[in-house]
């Protein structure tokens, strides 16, 4: 009893007193901890850029310091607290930043390339310009920042929570958001190829003219979200929820949007060229003048879509419903509609010349002024052509 009763005390003591552990340094290159005086007298010894190379900097309160320009590559600065701290240009390639507090701090141009800032707080610091390759941001809070052009390219940023943060024009190729919750952020031009970007959750987020090719935005939820004239080629986008999001002039080619959710949302203008939309809910959706070229939208669900003046020539739109589509002067040459739903679909002036109509049903599909009639395939033999409405 009496050595619990003595470990008991120990440890009290040490929690009591602040001494929580920290981690040795991976870098066997640093030295013994330096106290604030021994920075300060430091940063008084230069007139730019000091030097911190391999220091040891951990749990210390380096507010309101001015460090630009410094030499701090493989610094150990585990929790540290750097905030309203002037880091501008430095140099921490390689530092250890984990759960550091960076609040209001300037860190831009600054090369933070390869730097571990695992569950590091940035809140209203600017990052503008800065180099960030091969950083780890896992677990990292960032709030009402600036990261404009910062290049977070091969960066992990798993599990991070980004909110009301500016990344416009950033470099985040090959980047792994696994995990992340995003939210009224702006990635606008930003470049986002190859990345992991599946299972988050979007809300209100930007993304208009940015890049995300070859990237995987699979059960993704964007909704409401801009990505107007977005390039989203390429993208395993599989069970995405795009609904009432702007994706006006986006562009998809032969994207995998497998039973992806697009309902109300505005799709017009957009190239979906040989893209994979099988499966997919697009109720109301706007896809006025938008390229559906070879698109595969075979049990798709267009429901009351807009689709005027739409090029869906060679589209499979087997067993698809289109029911109160409107499909004014849109291209059907060749468009696969066999065993489609086209109750009271609108096809006034659309070009059909060798659409296949096989089994399916135009109860009330207005066949009005349509062109090239005489090629159209299955047409006469369709259910409930009887109904359908062919005035010229």
């Amino acid at each position: 009893m009496y050595y619990q009763a003595l470990f008991f005390i120990l440890i009290l003591s040490l929690l009591v007193s602040g001494c929580a552990y920290i981690p040795s340094p991976s870098n066997p290159d640093v030295g013994e901890r330096l106290s604030i005086v021994e920075v300060n007298q430091k940063i008084k010894s230069k007139v730019m850029g000091v030097n911190l190379k391999n220091a040891n900097l951990s749990d210390l309160e380096l507010v309101n310091m001015d460090l630009s320009q410094g030499i701090m590559s493989s610094a150990f600065l585990y929790r540290s607290n750097l905030s309203s701290s002037n880091l501008q240009g430095a140099d921490l390639r390689g530092a250890d930043l984990r759960h550091t507090i960076l609040h209001h701090v300037n860190l831009r141009d600054a090369d933070l390339t390869g730097a571990n800032l695992e569950g590091a707080e940035l809140k209203n610091a600017n990052l503008a310009g800065a180099n960030l390759t091969g950083v780890n941001l896992s677990d990292a809070n960032i709030q009402r920042s600036i990261l404009k052009n910062v290049n977070f390219t091969n960066a992990s940023m798993k599990h991070i929570v980004i909110k009301e943060s500016l990344f416009e024009g950033a470099h985040l190729q090959s980047t792994d958001f696994t995990g992340a919750k995003i939210d009224d952020s702006d990635f606008k031009y930003a470049t986002i190829h190859n990345a992991i970007l599946s299972k988050i959750q979007f809300l209100r987020t930007k993304f208009q003219g940015s890049s995300l090719s070859n990237s995987n935005l699979s059960r993704s939820d964007f909704t409401a979200c801009s990505l107007h004239d977005a390039d989203l080629s390429f993208t395993l986008a599989s069970e995405v929820n795009f609904s009432k999001s702007d994706l006006q002039g986006a562009l998809f080619r032969k994207s995998d949007l497998f039973a992806s959710t697009f309902n109300n949302a505005n799709l017009s203008q957009a190239d979906l060229t040989q893209a994979s939309l099988k499966e997919a809910e697009m109720l109301d959706v706007n896809l006025n003048n938008a390229i559906l070229f070879k698109t595969d939208m075979e049990k798709a669900d267009l429901q009351n879509a807009s689709l005027v003046g739409a090029d869906l020539s060679v589209a499979n739109l087997r067993k698809a419903r289109l029911s109160n589509a409107n499909l004014f002067k849109s291209n059907l040459y060749s468009a696969n509609f066999t065993k489609a739903d086209l109750f009271k679909a609108n096809l006034q002036e659309a070009n059909i010349g060798r659409a296949n109509f096989t089994s399916a049903d135009l109860d009330g599909t207005n066949f009005t002024l349509v062109t090239n009639i005489d090629s159209a395939i299955g047409l006469k033999d369709a259910k409930n052509v009887e109904d359908a409405i062919f005035s010229q």
